[in-house]
């Protein structure tokens, strides 16, 4: 605990690297099949039309990430179990395995009829698919880990569950799904608007110009966690995609309109945008934990000069 700072410094830029060599769809299917099926089945056990049942839903489903916190910080050590758990939960190999398939898929398809006019649909869906990966799988496990440890990115990625689990839509699932999709909306809010400025920071361009564009067509949206960080990539990478594309309104700001998602370049330039801001933002914690060290270093010196001055020694 006297070096958590330092630890988590160490921590994210080596689960990033673990994550990229073995990280993956495959390597995180077991755990997150497993405690799926734990969810459905206290799903079916507590289920109520009640706001109660939701809530005894959300305590039952926290139950298990927090037991798995105690044990791998007992087994592991502080900064072992801050390593392998934040592998374990970042996301950025498999949402880079994901737009990779998905820009395969659409060479395949453009290989097998040529000639054929694009389809922007695949485009826009790949490029928004990265944009929420990058703020759920990604900037939220970095953020929750470097703020409060294992315990704090197993509560961030169990509220990402436990709401997408319950949150079915319907009149049946209205009274039960609502605070489970509370609790999700609150754990996103922090996750969502710092992936859109690591974004708007990592791109070429004004960084605050692009993310107050960002910002403003993300207001009134059903979904606003989301639509901010898909706004982001829109703004960063001048294509067409998110909820606003906010056409013939940026030429005012210095920014070139906004072009029409063409093909799979534009999902790899989302990638590697995505991949940008990742490193960006591990940085910038890691920036932030060494200063937030060095403070709790001379906080301690000067109390202990303090406690050496009272008892009449000198220190």
């Amino acid at each position: 605990m006297k070096a958590k700072w330092a630890g988590r410094s160490v921590a994210i830029p080596v689960a990033l690297v673990l994550d990229s060599l073995v990280g993956g769809d495959l390597a995180r299917e077991a755990t997150a099949r497993g405690y799926e099926r734990f969810l459905g089945f206290a799903e079916e056990i507590l289920w109520t039309d009640t706001y109660y049942g939701g809530l005894r839903f959300v305590f039952a489903g926290g139950l298990l990430p927090l037991l798995a916190g105690k044990i791998a910080r007992a087994v592991l050590g502080d900064l072992g179990s801050e390593i392998a758990v934040g592998a374990a939960c970042v996301g950025l190999q498999s949402m880079r395995e994901q737009a990779l398939a998905s820009a395969a898929a659409i060479e395949l398809a453009a290989a097998e009829a040529p000639g054929a006019p694009g389809d922007e649909a695949p485009v826009r869906a790949a490029v928004e698919a990265i944009a929420t990966s990058f703020a759920k799988d990604v900037c939220g496990p970095l953020l929750y880990l470097n703020a409060a440890g294992v315990d704090g990115l197993l509560a961030y990625r169990a509220a990402v569950a436990i709401s997408a689990t319950a949150a079915v839509p319907g009149p049946a699932t209205a009274r039960f799904g609502n605070f489970p999709g509370r609790l999700g909306a609150v754990f996103g809010w922090l996750p969502s608007r710092v992936g859109a400025l690591a974004v708007c920071a990592a791109a070429q361009g004004p960084t605050y110009t692009l993310y107050t564009r960002a910002r403003r067509s993300a207001v009134g949206h059903s979904t606003p966690n989301i639509a901010i960080t898909q706004a982001a990539f829109s703004q960063a990478l001048e294509i067409g995609v998110g909820p606003d594309d906010l056409r013939g309104q940026r030429q005012a700001e210095g920014l070139r309109e906004p072009q029409v998602a063409s093909g799979p370049a534009d999902i790899r330039s989302a990638l590697a945008l995505a991949e940008r801001a990742a490193v960006l933002l591990a940085l910038l914690l890691m920036v932030a934990d060494a200063f937030m060290w060095l403070f709790q270093r001379r906080r301690k010196r000067a109390a202990g000069r303090h406690r050496s001055m009272r008892r009449g020694r000198p220190s």
